[in-house]
């Protein structure tokens, strides 16, 4: 038998016993965040359970003056009409709130209100309310081309939207907000012009022999028809909403088309009409018309050619029944271009969207962190005015007690922050597995200015070991106070709580740039004054670090149990 050596086997106890409670002072923060976000989660259901409000005719009259009043909600998309002193529709409204929730952008979600004309063009875009960084929407609310980017687009080419601008500064908000909003409008767009439900009297024209029908699941204005025995008779299809904006004589018109179950056309009925309806009438005494596109499938009719197959339309109706064919033809392409090639992918939350130029500009940091590559002036230097300027001051692409509290509170954005949420997981694992902070010391922008700001001897102030504890609790006090905010939903910024909304000073406040300025200025005497003293980040980060010590109980383990207590004391008592 061997017997492993004294020094060995004690060697590999205390190894356990580190990994043990290191394991323990994990799990006590990660209780910490899910006590946070079951809090946020319990606010939000109180938040839906409440009727959803319906916003002020001051938010809408903007872009539709004439409004006095809401008019009636369409029942399949929840979108509400507006009506003017006479009665009349104006135009219609929707927002991304509740059904956009789910999508985060720096640090929450965003309500956002959107205006159609009558025809479903849009007229602009508000933020009605918003629980993202308050820096970042402001600086959206004031930036016009990015509201007039959407102006005059319909619905479905908001819907199919593959890339859109973005606020300089609000990035993350900016995006967030466009796919909430293509989010919202996802699908068909919705016929307001002829709402009305299907019935069993309209199948009399196209199918007098069905019993029954059913709507299609692929398309919301189309059904599947049964007789008396349940033999499916074939399908029914409206050019609604496709057709809507054909006119004809003085307006447009609905159609019905019959199709056999191989999928080709029977014939066709007009349901609804906004048209003269004597000429609406001359269509139905035409025995041919109702069959013009008998026989064709759906492919051959949307390839149809009306001035090429000599049609000339009705007599006494030409406008209206030309109006009427061209609609069946611009429904039959709406039917068959989806079967014919997928839709593209839309790059709002795509891998397209992710700043690659941030991405490889911290995959050196971390190798140049986590190499004998740190000690070589000329490879650190270098790219420390890169991460400052470009990931800094360009993309500003840092970790913040905002930024990771909004995440827990609403959940990680996966479509669009990806690569922050890597860059998190990265500098939450690495201090665990290496012993290393590899985050402050070389990826953070702030770090690498303080770094680079070094005082000489000359400038080099002590300030003694009493001060130096004192000073030391800040950080760790500024994230009990964090904890407080977030478990009990207090409605307090923590962007002015650190520095790095300043590197985008286009858009940052007051009190974000005094921290910066006094933290910068800190560090002219005292090295890596504001890392040290003041930055809840770091000691958020800290609090996650393994080092020799792990196998014993340690004062930061004091930290780490007041910030649970605190969380759950909170969140208790709110």
């Amino acid at each position: 038998m061997t017997v492993q050596p004294v020094g060995r086997m004690a060697h590999r106890t205390s190894t356990f016993r580190a990994w043990v409670l290191h394991l323990l002072r994990l799990a006590i923060l990660a209780i910490v965040v899910l006590i946070i976000s079951w809090k946020a989660e319990l606010r939000s259901q109180q938040r839906q359970a409440t009727p959803a409000k319906t916003p002020e005719l001051l938010q809408v009259q903007p872009y539709l003056p004439d409004a006095t009043a809401w008019g009636g909600v369409d029942s399949q998309t929840g979108i509400q009409s507006l009506i003017n002193e006479t009665g009349n529709i104006v135009g219609h409204a929707a927002w991304t709130s509740p059904i956009a929730d789910d999508i985060v952008g720096f640090s929450g979600p965003t309500n956002v209100l959107i205006v159609f004309d009558n025809d479903l063009i849009l007229l602009g875009l508000a933020i009605l309310e918003s629980q993202d960084t308050e820096d970042h929407v402001e600086a959206i609310r004031k930036d016009g081309r990015y509201r007039s980017w959407w102006k005059g687009l319909s619905w479905t080419e908001i819907a199919n939207a593959s890339n859109v601008d973005t606020v300089s500064g609000a990035t993350l908000t900016s995006l967030a907000m466009a796919q909430s909003v293509v989010t919202r409008l996802g699908g068909k767009a919705p016929s307001l012009k002829f709402p009305e439900e299907f019935t069993a009297k309209d199948l009399e024209e196209v199918f007098p022999e069905a019993e029954s029908f059913e709507p299609r699941s692929e398309e919301r204005r189309s059904w599947i028809v049964f007789d008396k025995s349940g033999k499916h008779l074939g399908t029914v299809l409206s050019t609604s909403p496709s057709a809507d904006n054909l006119v004809g004589y003085q307006g447009p018109t609905e159609t019905l088309v019959a199709l056999d179950p191989d999928g080709r056309v029977l014939r066709m009925a007009v349901r609804k009409s906004y048209d003269n309806l004597p000429y609406v009438d001359y269509l139905d005494e035409d025995w041919s018309w109702p069959e013009l596109f008998a026989g064709l499938s759906l492919e051959q009719v949307a390839e149809y050619d009306l001035e090429a197959e000599g049609v000339e339309g009705v007599s006494g109706a030409t406008m209206t029944s030309m109006a009427v064919a061209q609609g069946v033809i611009k429904m039959a392409q709406g039917s068959v271009a989806p079967q014919k090639q997928e839709p593209p992918s839309p790059r709002l939350w795509n891998v397209s969207s992710v700043p690659w130029g941030t991405v490889v500009v911290l995959t050196i940091g971390g190798l140049i962190g986590s190499t004998r590559l740190r000690g070589q002036k000329w490879v650190r230097i270098p790219f420390q005015l890169v991460l400052i300027g470009f990931v800094g001051f360009v993309q500003g692409d840092m970790l913040s007690q905002a930024m990771l509290v909004g995440w827990a509170q609403h959940g990680l954005p996966w479509k669009t922050s990806l690569h922050l949420i890597l860059l998190m997981i990265v500098a939450v694992t690495w201090p665990t597995l290496s012993r290393r902070n590899l985050y402050c010391s070389h990826l953070c922008p702030h770090g690498a200015l303080q770094q680079l700001l070094l005082p000489g001897s000359r400038r080099r102030r002590s300030l003694g070991k009493r001060a130096n504890r004192g000073l030391s609790l800040i950080p760790n006090l500024l994230l009990i106070w964090v904890v407080i905010v977030a478990a009990g939903g207090l409605g307090v910024s923590l962007v002015s709580l650190e520095p790095f909304d300043a590197y985008l000073f286009r858009i940052a406040g007051w009190g974000t740039i005094m921290v910066f300025l006094v933290g910068i200025v800190a560090s002219l005497f005292v090295p890596m004054a504001y890392c040290r003293y003041g930055c809840p980040t770091g000691a958020l980060l800290e609090l996650t670090r393994r080092h020799g010590r792990s196998d014993h109980l340690e004062s930061l383990d004091a930290v780490r149990l007041l910030l649970l207590a605190v969380a759950v004391i909170t969140a208790y008592s709110t």
